[in-house]
């Protein structure tokens, strides 16, 4: 019961009823709506062992082994979050069923880190770095969700945030003084339902993709592995070439040319938004162009892991496309036709890079059509 209905049936001042109220034998606690604590008496501090401090202007306290959010376990694009741990103290974010757990904390709130504690979930705890929110009457639940993912909301807040570089943080109340376009309720679920369909069809559309990727390795797998056909080397049907070297000497005039380094070539990606140049003579601007069909493969990093990095270069693409786990297929397949993997890679003297040179990379191609 809220105190101003309890103060008018009850015909007694505010001050006369928090007198009565901490007087009671009985632990007592009295809340809004919301779900906020407004009085909490001595008795009710005895019973719980929480003080009045601790409790009123918040949520009731939630239970030593409520289940807890860690920042960790959100992810961007995902909208259902689950409990990972148990809580561990008393403090941190309080929320129940359809809040919304917007991160407040850089990088975590620029990388989209926005979730949903699901409608039939109990009260739990989360991570000190939430800011919660809760619809009201005139809001959907789900549409709130859906605004706190959205780039501009994003964008807003990001610009709100203040603090030392790497430890920026926005405050509850900038987040609550970004404007909310309200449709009527009935149209906001309309929306909600809309985009909750669709997120379900892109991410039965990714599944799809997996499975076919997983499908054409295991094809692959096969074709290549296949004893039936004829065995030949790489080196034999198809060129194998080096990159060009910055810092030779080259002989003639030279001319500025776009190339690819390794740190174009990302893992399921080319990142050509910075393509430097290099300065080469006009045949070796032949030599080296690349055309659409060819394949290029990280040789050199400071990473092992980024070794065999792939992307296929499609000149029919407006940007192109690297081969998601194509890397990766190609250097498990090396690691098994030579063994150890030791035998891949070679340790250069003072610089910490692995590489693979173009001599190593020359397993036997199964070439289909005879036998």
């Amino acid at each position: 019961m809220g105190q101003r209905r309890a103060t008018v049936e009850s015909g007694l001042t505010a001050e006369a009823l928090a007198a009565l109220i901490e007087a009671s034998p009985l632990a007592v606690a009295v809340m809004d709506r919301a779900g906020t604590v407004h009085h909490w008496n001595s008795a009710a501090e005895r019973l719980f062992g929480w003080r009045a401090e601790e409790v009123v202007g918040r949520e009731p306290p939630l239970a030593p082994d409520a289940p807890f959010v860690p920042m960790e376990a959100i992810e961007p694009g995902t909208r259902w979050t689950v409990a990972t741990k148990l809580r561990e103290n008393r403090g941190g974010a309080r929320f129940r069923g359809g809040d919304v757990l917007f991160a407040r904390i850089t990088p975590c709130l620029e990388n989209g880190k926005v979730a949903q504690w699901p409608f039939h979930g109990d009260r739990a705890g989360g991570s000190t770095e939430f800011i919660v929110l809760r619809a009201r009457p005139a809001l959907d639940p789900s549409f709130l969700y859906y605004w706190a993912t959205s780039s501009r909301v994003r964008d807003a807040a990001t610009a709100l945030m203040v603090g030392s570089t790497g430890r920026q943080r926005l405050a509850p109340g900038d987040l609550a003084a970004i404007p909310v376009t309200m449709p009527p309720i009935d149209e906001q679920r309309r929306i909600a339902d809309l985009l909750t369909a669709i997120g379900q069809a892109e991410g039965a559309s990714r599944l799809l993709e997996v499975e076919a990727q997983r499908l054409l390795r295991a094809l692959l797998h096969t074709a290549i592995g296949d004893e039936d056909w004829d065995a030949r080397t790489l080196g034999q049907v198809a060129d194998i070439r080096s990159g060009i070297t910055k810092g030779r000497k080259a002989k003639g005039a030279l001319v500025p040319r776009p190339y690819l380094r390794a740190a174009n070539v990302q893992d399921g990606r080319l990142d050509l938004d910075d393509v430097q140049t290099i300065d080469v003579t006009e045949e070796e601007a032949r030599r080296y162009l690349l055309r659409s069909g060819d394949l290029l493969l990280v040789e050199g990093s400071g990473s092992r892991a980024r070794l065999g990095t792939a992307a296929a270069v499609q000149t029919g693409r407006r940007r192109p496309q690297a081969h998601p786990r194509l890397g990766q297929d190609i250097r498990a397949f090396l690691e098994r036709e030579h063994g150890s993997p030791g035998r891949l890679s070679a340790r250069v003297a003072n610089q910490g890079e692995e590489t693979w040179s173009k001599e190593k990379i020359s397993p036997s191609a199964r070439a289909g059509g005879g036998r």
